[in-house]
């Protein structure tokens, strides 16, 4: 099944609820920023670090492994104290099975992953019974019977 953004004026985001496996071209945002990775290799990744609420063109570049934090902490790695919807040590970047992670530290405002940039189309597969947060909203699909129908179902949390 596939989640498709016809290209909204903000794009579709979901929820990285635990951990994520960092990809490349892929955008996440924490607090009012954006982290596009740019490059990326079993250990490491270079970020384009952008303002989502201010001029995407200005941004900056940061090389991050295994044990680095996002947050307003001085001692993170990507620290951005003038950010008040960022945690202190709001998501850590950690080495798993396949590559390099992002883990959100249970943070107020979370991680999110966009799925789409604005006004662009995107799809994102996702399995049976699996939940999906997108913005705000939770969809979770399921087949039923032999109709093989894709389901979402809404939920609140």
């Amino acid at each position: 099944f596939a989640i498709k953004d016809d290209g909204s004026f903000c794009g579709t985001f979901t929820k990285v609820e635990v951990m994520f496996q960092l990809q490349l071209n892929n955008l996440y945002e924490c607090g009012t920023y954006l982290f596009k990775v740019i490059e990326l290799d079993d250990f490491e990744a270079k970020l384009l670090i952008l303002e989502s609420y201010g001029e995407l063109q200005k941004g900056f570049q940061r090389i991050v492994s295994h044990g680095d934090f996002i947050g307003r902490h001085i001692d993170c790695k990507i620290c951005l104290p003038e950010d008040v919807f960022l945690c202190n040590w709001h998501a850590q970047f950690q080495l798993g099975p396949n590559g390099l992670y992002i883990v959100d530290q249970q943070s107020v405002n979370g991680v999110w992953m966009r799925l789409t940039e604005v006004r662009q189309e995107s799809q994102w597969k996702i399995i049976e019974y699996n939940t999906v947060s997108v913005s705000y909203t939770h969809l979770r699909a399921h087949e039923t019977g032999r109709n093989l129908v894709c389901r979402l179902l809404l939920e609140k949390k």
